[in-house]
């Protein structure tokens, strides 16, 4: 059965700071390793193309991502 829905964190974690996406001891990873949005359209448009019909981005507020709005 093939995939028709990808969902995407933009963010590492969300700005509610819940125990969730901040454990004890959760340390956040390098800047450098969130995908760009150069990446999540390249990604999402190949997966499309293989049959994903519904993307949705999450991860807090993904708009705080100013690199988002725009892609």
């Amino acid at each position: 059965m093939p995939f028709t829905y990808l969902r995407i964190s933009v963010t590492d974690q969300c700005q509610l700071r819940c125990t969730y996406c901040r454990p004890i001891g959760y340390r956040p990873p390098p800047a450098h390793t969130l995908l760009t949005a150069g990446e999540i359209t390249r990604l999402t448009t190949a997966l499309t193309h293989q049959g994903v019909t519904k993307v949705r981005l999450t991860g807090g507020e993904p708009l705080l991502r100013e690199d988002l709005i725009r892609s």
